[in-house]
Formats: structure tokens, sequence, C-alpha cells
């Protein structure tokens, strides 16, 4: 438990350090909740970088169009899920109890229905306002094709989507942008939006016919897009933060703004639980988000309490899918094996013919470790292995599914439960409880991390390949030493630490150089003790 407290604390510090400055947390008589809606943030509405140089901005290099690129996307604004659904549901009799300066003060009080009560079937799936951002999204990416002919446009992108049909539904609305036309499935979705295959699409556009394939690969057999599935030691560590820490203490958190929103609506304050705030808020979230609606359940919070509730989510996401823990960002080591190898391939010539794209849409756990993995957020990832872990094998070397086999327990296993629970420790559940800190500081104090600047609807990272000015050798050339790779997050250029970088353009040769013992399968396998 000690180990597990003290890897909090180092985590905070590295996020003061950060190579990459967030924008500070704004002020709250300036505060739009629209933009802090934490993971439930409009791309639109998303916060900024404040730092990193126009994404329009090239330096003079051979073509002002990249040879390659490496696109990685979070699916567009989607439906609440069943769970949250239902949740908001519960505010039904709170409503109906609230007293009559409350229902004068927020007249919507008295007509106020679930929003979702016949929207069920469309749990966790892609709302409208997502198709349109994902649309708008493939608009902006076609300048980087813009020599493609449209005949091959088409063929000259290859498209990857999870098992959810929320991500296959956002790889159609972009491509449908890219490409303009009418498209559609050629196949049914499977029961609950779950899709483990390749689905073929139609386009028809100026009469013509064609088709081109979205590949998906099952949800516990997809150790690229959805790694989290098939780590056990991630599951672990998801388990115990839940059960030791994040669970009593978002109670607390929660419970605390029980006085005055019980006041607010007029109700005894017995009848309200922590439960009840929750529900409150992310009714706020999903108004505000889907609708633009912020005069209902956001005005229930204001804005300093707007800001510690924000606080609470961006809390968990950083402790679940963020920097607390190696695990969670470590684990993301077969994506990076999947970006390396293409941008190699597409570097040596040794790629698919006529390919100039690689798009990619997936989750949250997904782009978050990733960009934790390559240190965008302050995270120290490049942590060397055990000497006897080698790095000579390839990302076909990772197990084909979740349900692994455990072996004896190595110094990483031991290290790993060092994170989790320090087994000498007398530490009760609530002594470990009231002992831990929050690793983000409380609003009003400013903070790095923000859910609504790291993982909007639609975050994307994007890898750009360009040839390099100088001239090198062919074998500088087979070694990648000739290409250099331009970094973008969310449309804005950034540098990535341990890159030798020139104008904001890293060489391939050095990226390859420091991701080496992050992405070959021992890290993987390591991190997550398989």
């Amino acid at each position: 438990m000690i180990a597990f407290l003290g890897l909090f604390r180092r985590s905070t510090r590295l996020l003061t350090f950060a190579h990459m400055v967030l924008a500070p947390s704004i002020c709250a008589q300036n505060y739009v909740v629209e933009r802090h809606l934490c993971t439930k943030t409009p791309y639109e509405q998303r916060q900024s970088l404040s730092r990193g140089n126009s994404p329009t901005y090239l330096p003079k290099y051979e073509s002002s169009q990249p040879l390659f690129t490496y696109w990685l996307a979070r699916h567009g604004t989607r439906w609440p899920t069943k769970k949250r659904m239902q949740q908001i549901q519960e505010l039904q009799n709170v409503f109906k109890l609230a007293g009559q300066d409350a229902k004068q003060s927020h007249s919507w009080i008295n007509k106020w229905t679930n929003p979702f009560k016949d929207s069920i079937h469309l749990a966790g799936h892609l709302h409208p306002k997502g198709v349109k951002e994902m649309q708008h999204m493939g608009q902006d990416f076609k300048k980087y094709l813009v020599a493609i002919q449209d005949q091959d446009l088409l063929t000259s992108v290859e498209v990857h989507a999870t098992a959810k049909a929320r991500t296959q539904d956002s790889a159609k609305a972009f491509m449908q942008g890219l490409y303009g036309g009418t498209h559609t499935y050629t196949d049914s979705q499977g029961k609950g939006g779950i899709t483990g295959h390749d689905r073929v699409v139609n386009v028809t556009k100026h009469g013509c016919n064609t088709t081109y394939t979205i590949h998906a690969r099952p949800k516990h057999q997809d150790p690229v897009l959805r790694f989290f599935d098939m780590c056990p030691a991630y599951d672990e560590y998801v388990a115990h933060i839940d059960a030791d820490f994040l669970d009593a203490w978002k109670l607390q958190e929660w419970c605390a703004h029980i006085p005055r929103l019980a006041e607010g609506l007029g109700v005894d304050p017995g009848m309200l639980t922590g439960r009840h705030v929750d529900a409150l808020w992310h009714l706020c979230q999903q108004e505000a988000g889907l609708w633009s609606i912020t005069n209902r359940a956001c005005s229930l919070f204001p804005p300093q309490e707007a800001q510690q509730m924000e606080w609470v989510n961006d809390v968990q996401l950083f402790m679940r899918k963020g920097a607390a823990s190696p695990v969670a960002y470590h684990m993301a080591a077969p994506l990076l094996a999947d970006i390396a190898t293409s941008l190699q391939e597409a570097a040596a010539g040794t790629g698919r013919s006529g390919l100039h794209a690689k798009l990619s849409f997936a989750h949250a756990e997904t782009i978050i470790p990733l960009a934790c993995l390559l240190g965008l957020f302050g995270t120290n990832s490049n942590q060397p292995l055990p000497q006897d872990q080698q790095c000579n094998a390839t990302v076909d070397d990772l197990p084909e599914q979740s349900s692994c086999v455990h072996q004896q327990k190595t110094d990483a296993d031991v290290q790993l439960e060092g994170y989790l629970r320090d087994s000498n420790s007398t530490y009760t559940k609530g002594e470990a409880m009231q002992s831990w800190a929050p690793p983000l500081p409380k609003p009003p104090k400013p903070r790095e991390w923000h859910g609504s600047m790291i993982a909007p609807y639609g975050a994307n990272i994007q890898l750009n390949l360009y040839p390099c000015q100088e001239s090198q050798t062919l074998a500088t050339k087979k070694q990648g030493g000739g290409h250099c790779i331009e970094v973008l997050y969310n449309g804005m250029r950034v540098e990535l630490p341990g890159c030798h970088h020139t104008q904001g353009f890293c060489s391939l040769k050095s990226f390859l150089e420091i991701t080496q013992s992050m992405r070959c399968p021992a890290a993987f396998n390591h991190a997550c003790r398989i």
C-alpha cells in the first residue's frame, strides 16, 4: 500500500514537470461548462493544448503532402450507456418531490422526463452529433490526400475499428466525409452493437458504386486497438484502486454537494444520495454535450461546484486510464508496435502498394494509454525492461486472446503487486482511503490533466511521415534515417520527449530508437504479467 501511494505522488510530480504543458483550469467566473465535460466533451468544445505550432505550418521538405499518415481516433459523441440511462431515470422521484420555490426557479423541473427513456436501444451507439463530428474530420483530413485522384482515394487508405458498433460507425462517417457519396453497410450489426469481423461498406457516388472494408477483430482478440481487454494485470489494478480508493473517495466527494443541492431543490437532504449527485452531474454532461442545453441540470451546479465535479471525473480518468500506474500505459505496446511497423514499411516502400494512410477508430481506453506511453502528458514511460527481456519479436508474437495462462511469478509480478498493495502493510481499507490524496490538485488550484483536453469525443493522434530534406545513403534510408515524422494531437503539433526535433519534426530513426523498449511484445507481457 505504501508503494502504491508513493507511485501516485511520483506521478503527480511528473505532471508538474511535463514536457508538454497543458492549459490551466479556467477561472470560475469564465467557466463554460460545455468545455469541461471530461470525456463527454464534444470535439468542437474540447480544450486546446496550450503549446504547439499550427498544424498547417510545414517546413520545406520534398513534398507538402505526407508520404504516409497513421491516424488513430476515439469514436465520436455517443449516446449514454444503458446503465447511465437507468441511473438518470432515478432522478424522476427527486424532481417530483422538489419544493415549489425550486420549481419556480427551475421551471423545467415541472415537466421533466428522462430524455433517454425511449432511447435504451441506442445506448452506447454513435449519436447523430458524433456522425457529424466524424464527417467533418474526414473532410478536414482530405487535405493530407490532396494529390490522390478521386477514383483512387478509397484504395489509398486502410480502415480499422474495434468490435464496437460506435467505432465502426465513426469510421464510416469519417470515410463519408473524406470521399463523399452515400455509405451503407452490406450486412447488419451484431447483437448489442458488437460486430467482431470485417464489414464491407457500399458507396454510391455520382451514380457509380464501389466498396471498401472496415477491418475489425473480436473484442478479446484485438491486441492493437483493445489491448486493455487482454491485460490481466490491468484488470486487477483497476479492481483494486476502485475497491480500495476510488469508490469510497468519489462517494465522499459527491455527498459533499448534497446540502446545497437539497436546499436548491427544496428537498430533505436525507432523500439525496451520492448516486443522485452523480446522476445529476451526468445529466448535465449529456444535456450540455448532446444538445448544448446548460440551463437545466447544469444550472444546479454553480461554476465552483461544476469544477469540482469535473475534477472528480478527471481524477478517476487519471487513475484508471492515465499515468497513475505503468501498467495502465505500458499495455499500449502492441499499438505502438503497429505504428512503428506501419511507418517503417511506408518509409522502406515495403508496405501495401498505393497505401497512403492507415485510419483506426477506437476508444478513450486506447488513445490515452498511447499518449501516456509516448510521454505526452508527463509520464516517464521510457523505463528499461529487465535484461532477460528481448525486443526482437513482432506484434504477431502477442497472444491471440485474453485467456492467458499465468506463469510463475517474476520480479515484475512482485513489483506490480507493490503498486496495488503492500503485503506487509497493516492498513485497513478505510485507513488506506483516508491516507490517500488525489494526485490532481483540487479546484480552484490549476491542474494540467483535463479529460476534456486529452480525451474528448473524437480525440485523435496523427503521425505524418515525410522524406527528410538532407540526402541520405541507401543504408541509412533502410534504417529509417531518411524520413521524419510530425505528430499532431487533436490537430496541434506536439513534440515527443526524447526525440531530436527540427522545426517540430522528429527523425524516424530517432522515433524508432526511443520507442524500441516500449513497443516490443516483451513490454506488453511484462506489464500485463502474461
